[in-house]
């Protein structure tokens, strides 16, 4: 990794580097410092880190290197003082990650060469990092009591191309997502709006049974910056609820009763919400037992009487207000609990001018509500139809899992609008589906094989954006198998920034951390405000009162302004479309009392089987088991963050610096056991159990599960049972009975 330029030196370093090489210093040890200290901060801007190895040659002199630290260095002067007092030591040159630059004399104007062994720019396109090079380097002659978070890395012709790839102003109405359902609501009363199994409901009629309940919750103090609990499962009142909430003009808290009871708590603790939207049948769900919250259900006798009875309460079809709460989602948390993203409605009227803009959804159109409704992607599906004039479709779980269910479900709905992660979308079985519609790609990184495959019967296209903005940032035109693969332009009225760790705009062609601003750009995180000054920051690029949120992703403009992603800057990874902070991953195995020290890692590129492995080490005199490490998991996390495989190991291998070596982790075997099949069709399960889950090796009371196993492999395992069985398995049994000798019960019975 790295790059090399040649180019002409500025004439005032020119003029410092023949002065210092003919000078009584033969070695030109200050013209190297100089260089040396303009190549750190170049090269820091680039990798994102204040401490840089750097090595300069000036002339014929030798190769000198040193490492400049940054971090206590206001100004460009600080900067040389740090590098006149640190070690140098002459080298045969720059080693393979340290930055390098020579300045060669053979009597003509001097010339730099450049070479960046740390995150340098696309290969083959060294020039603007040595253009960089050579705009700091005369700004630490000229100007050395600059702040380093001043110095200027672009040209005014680099600038302007970055201002015109971030994004752009689209006039659009100042409405919040209430009103921009009415207003389909109006427009086509007659058509679908959603369809469950095989029941229709129209726009008319979803939108008198929004009114209603929202009266009743109007009625209940629901108002702005209220927030409203809502644990309902998939369904026609599921977005009645959702729909309500907004209109009442307040803000939904998704809540999956499959989560664990205390991550529920935690949220309902944190939350506070004063009433809770649920059925019958979820009403007594330990989480909310013994809280001061209202519950009311949905499909009960006595609170039907009692919405019903609510009518006259009033309403407003336009809800909240542009900077009124819509939805709290709770993420996944570095420091080890889950933390509340507070997205506002001032950014839905330009997500659905991207939509219709990007995707085209309209009336007649039939649009898959495949995510969770804990998560944000449910309401990109809900708001693609619903503010759209188009049909939303829903399904239960058993039906929209990724395999042969899936494809079904498309088929059977006559769906021709999908968004799937890139797992769900290689899952499927090689069958026409969508043919002529729109699959859209995002909660993970699109491959070119789902493109190759889909592109030529199917718009493809693909969309990045964390749950921190209105659902997405960013979003592709159609794309062509063999073409390039980016995540696209920005939204309607999104800016897309890449800054370097001092939030300074790196060059075209570098890569730098995604920064956004907007009014797609979350309120900011509940309750959390040290975090939330943490990573949304004053936006120093847009309007006053603007702000700009770190995602701590990282990207890299093309020629042609697309963004590609490049992946993570911290401890965060994607798995089959979540997004899981590994951190949180290991404070909830360290809170075992017989773990000293744990580390989460991501294994496997591919994204259907990309999974998280957990190492432990135990506490002194402790004994650690892994079923009982997956137990107490279990109680914390949802089922998503479970790592597929928990090592234990006595000692962790660690760096020359005493940091825990992740790289150097060994590959995770997951304990099966050596317990014999007791039949023949024992024996056969386990040999597929052994298939699906890629091990040498699956007992008959092995849980598929704790053996690595998610969602996508039990689908897997289903269709080897039915081409080996002839046995039509519902996906559930799997997880209902995960070991060979309990599915071997099951189709013997």
């Amino acid at each position: 990794m790295g790059s090399a330029a040649t180019r002409s030196a500025p004439p005032a370093l020119d003029a410092v580097c023949r002065a210092a090489a003919s000078g009584p210093d033969a070695a030109g040890s200050r013209a190297g410092t100089l260089l040396q200290v303009a190549l750190a901060v170049a090269a820091g801007a680039l990798a994102r880190t204040d401490s840089v190895p750097v090595a300069a040659r000036v002339g014929a002199g030798p190769w000198r290197r040193r490492d400049v630290d940054l971090a206590s260095c206001r100004t460009l002067a600080d900067a040389v003082r740090a590098a006149e007092g640190a070690a140098v030591v002459e080298v045969s040159g720059p080693a393979a990650g340290v930055a390098g630059v020579a300045w060669t004399d053979d009597g003509t104007p001097g010339s730099l060469t450049v070479r960046l062994g740390v995150d340098a720019p696309a290969a083959g396109r060294p020039g603007p990092v040595a253009d960089m090079l050579c705009r700091v380097a005369e700004q630490v002659l000229a100007d050395p009591d600059r702040p380093l978070s001043r110095v200027d890395l672009l040209g005014a012709a680099d600038r302007a191309r970055l201002a015109g790839w971030a994004g752009r102003d689209t006039a659009v109405p100042p409405v919040g997502a209430a009103e921009l359902f009415a207003r389909q609501a109006r427009a086509h009363p007659a058509a679908t709006a959603l369809v469950y199994r095989d029941h229709e409901v129209s726009y008319a009629d979803l939108e008198a049974q929004v009114d209603r309940l929202a009266r009743h919750l109007v009625g209940l103090g629901v108002r702005p910056e209220v927030l409203v609990a809502v644990a309902v499962p998939r369904s026609v009142e599921l977005v009645v609820a959702l729909l309500a909430v907004l209109r009442a003009g307040g803000a939904y808290l998704p809540l999956d009763v499959t989560y664990p009871t205390e991550r529920l708590g935690f949220m309902l603790d944190d939350a506070r919400p004063p009433i809770l939207l649920t059925t019958a049948a979820n009403a007594v769900h330990p989480a909310w037992h013994d809280r001061p919250i209202r519950l009311v259900r949905l499909d009960d006798e006595g609170d039907s009487a009692a919405i019903d009875a609510s009518a006259s309460h009033p309403v407003s079809a336009g809800g909240g207000a542009p900077g009124d709460p819509m939805y709290v989602i709770y993420t996944s948390g570095s420091t080890g609990r889950p933390k509340g993203v507070v997205v506002t409605h001032a950014g839905v009227a330009s997500l659905a001018a991207t939509q219709a803009a990007a995707v085209g959804a309209g009336p007649g159109d039939r649009v898959l509500q495949w995510a969770s409704v804990s998560f944000d992607a449910a309401f990109w599906d809900l708001s693609l139809a619903l503010f759209a004039g188009a049909t939303l479709v829903l399904a239960d779980d058993d039906d929209l899992l990724p395999g042969p269910p899936l494809a079904e479900t498309l088929t059977k709905h006559r769906i021709t609008h999908a968004t799937l992660p890139p797992a769900a979308v290689t899952a499927l079985p090689e069958v026409p589906l969508l043919v002529g519609g729109t699959l859209i790609s995002t909660g993970d990184v699109c491959t070119p094989a789902i493109v190759r495959r889909w592109g030529r019967r199917t718009r493809v296209i693909n969309g990045y954006g964390p749950t921190e903005t209105t659902v997405g940032a960013t979003i592709t035109g159609p794309l062509r198998p063999g073409g390039k693969l980016s995540v696209g332009r920005p939204f309607v009225n999104a800016r897309i920034h890449l800054l370097d760790h001092l939030l300074r705009p790196v060059p075209p062609g570098a890569s730098g951390e995604i920064c956004i601003g907007g009014p797609g750009v979350a309120r900011g995180y509940l309750n959390r405000p040290e975090l939330t000054r943490e990573r949304f920051l004053p936006d120093p690029f847009g309007p006053p009162g603007g702000r700009l949120y770190r995602s701590g992703d990282l990207g890299v403009w093309d020629d042609d302004g697309e963004l590609h992603f490049l992946g993570r800057v911290d401890n965060q990874v994607k798995i089959r479309g979540f997004r899981i902070e590994l951190g949180e991953v290991e404070a909830a195995l360290r809170r075992h009392p017989a773990v000293d020290q744990a580390v989460a890692v991501a294994r496997n590129e591919d994204p259907a089987d990309r999974y998280v492995a957990a190492y432990v080490n135990p506490a002194p005199g402790a004994r650690l088991d892994g079923a009982e490490l997956r137990q107490h998991l279990r109680a914390a996390l949802p089922e998503h963050m479970l790592p597929a495989a928990i090592t234990v190991l006595d000692a962790f291998p660690v760096t020359p610096n005493g940091k825990i070596d992740r790289a150097a982790l060994p590959d995770p075997l997951p304990a099966t056991s050596a317990d014999a099949p007791g039949s023949d069709r024992e024996r056969l399960l386990c040999g597929l159990f052994a298939e699906v889950l890629g091990l040498a090796s699956v007992g008959p009371r092995d849980n598929f599960f704790a053996c690595g196993g998610h969602s996508i492999a039990a689908v897997r395992l289903v269709s080897r049972i039915r081409a080996e069985l002839g046995a039509d398995l519902p996906v559930r049994q799997v997880f209902e009975h995960p070991t060979p000798a309990g599915i071997a019960a099951l189709l013997t019975d």
